[in-house]
């Protein structure tokens, strides 16, 4: 039976990193002693996805911090009987907060969140209202030591903070198609060098990095083909920027796809060029499935591939070195074979699941003044440097 009860909130309309995090991380609470919830939008993609996965799910009435919103937060907290409230960005933090019911956790899942870019007297505004709430936030979860330094830079205090690396669950090597079935749904040659990317298609994610990187990597990878699963507003430019380098059918972009993790387990690379990564769950599912991983060497990539072991790390929006990283990896099968078994060995030891919901169980207990081995200096045990093994 749980010894205390979560109530997560998350107020979405999309289903990206953030978002799969909630969902795998409510999946594994319950074998670490928590019951847990999650109240968000009806009929949005997450709450498909939670009813999908069999767990408690709360339509909220309303906008989270309208009035019909907070009473709507109060009354499921009360009805629950939630020992603490689990947020997860800024707008669900205020709501939490702002309900008054319980305790509230909030997780930092950005290196920069969207109201530290405002400007203006609407910047102005958005900054102190954070640092209202933030001073009544119980504790903080950071996916990373990065999103750590960022917080701590930002001005919060250094002991409020506890690191809980994002963790997956394994996957199952049965529910997913062969190589073969995958590469011929695809339309993917089954020799063909085969590079994959997830990631949202914002400005951040830097993809044109990688669709021009491909271009200079194409006369000394003849055949290979780059697959982009994610949506976002830089799509049309993307596609443009493919046609201009000739690369159209080599770069395809897939759009958003419930199968990416089987189009992942079909590539022979998987390449992440975002200017910078709060965590990078994209790299550890890859990392899941025993493939190398190409990243920029920024954030939470740093805490997650092992350069040359695991990957390779290159410096951001730098086309030649990332296309250089990429036929290097793409020319040598064996090399790609010995830094994808080390990859899998790592997230086996250090990124599971089952690990980030016991780490996330710990920071819950020490809020409430039932503190756990653990929790040491306000750091979660688990948050694996770059090299180390559990």
């Amino acid at each position: 039976m749980p010894d205390l009860r979560v109530l997560h909130l998350l107020d979405t309309e999309q289903m990206a990193g953030t978002e799969r995090h909630v969902i795998t991380l409510l999946s594994f609470l319950g074998a670490a002693g928590v019951g847990a919830a999650l109240a968000c939008r009806a009929g949005g993609p997450l709450y498909r996805a939670a009813l999908q996965e069999g767990l408690e799910v709360v339509a909220v009435r309303g906008r989270f911090w309208s009035p019909v919103g907070l009473r709507s937060l109060r009354a499921t907290a009360r009805r629950l009987g939630a020992d603490l409230l689990h947020a997860h960005n800024g707008r669900t933090t205020a709501a939490a907060v702002l309900a008054a019911c319980a305790p509230v956790v909030a997780t930092q899942h950005f290196l920069a969140p969207a109201h530290t870019t405002r400007g203006g007297w609407g910047g102005l505004a958005a900054r102190w209202a954070h640092r209202w709430v933030n001073r009544r936030v119980a504790r903080f979860i950071a996916v990373s030591q990065a999103a750590r330094q960022a917080m701590v830079r930002r001005g919060t205090p250094p002991a409020r903070i506890d690191v809980v690396l994002h963790g997956t669950a394994p996957p199952d090597p049965a529910a997913l198609p062969t190589r073969r079935q995958q590469r011929a749904e695809l339309g993917v040659d089954e020799a063909a060098l085969l590079v994959a990317c997830c990631a949202r298609l914002e400005p951040e994610k830097d993809v044109g990095t990688l669709v021009d990187a491909m271009s200079a990597a194409s006369g000394r990878l003849p055949g290979a083909v780059c697959l982009i699963v994610g949506e976002g507003s830089q799509r049309q430019d993307l596609l443009q920027r493919a046609q201009r380098t000739g690369l159209f059918g080599q770069v395809r972009l897939l759009g958003y796809r419930s199968d990416a993790l089987a189009i992942v387990s079909a590539c022979d690379l998987f390449v992440l060029p975002s200017l910078a990564e709060p965590f990078g769950l994209a790299i550890l599912e890859a990392m899941a499935l025993g493939k190398p991983v190409i990243a920029t060497a920024a954030g939470g990539p740093l805490e997650l591939v092992v350069d040359g072991r695991t990957g390779l790390l290159v410096p951001a929006q730098d086309p030649a070195v990332l296309a250089d990283a990429i036929v290097a990896l793409g020319r040598d099968a064996e090399r790609r074979r010995r830094m994808g078994d080390e990859a899998r060995c790592r997230f086996v030891a250090c990124f599971t699941a089952d690990r980030m919901a016991q780490q996330t169980a710990a920071v819950y207990r020490t809020t409430l003044g039932r503190p756990t081995a653990a929790a040491v200096g306000g750091i979660v045990v688990g948050a694996v440097a770059a090299g180390e093994t559990a």
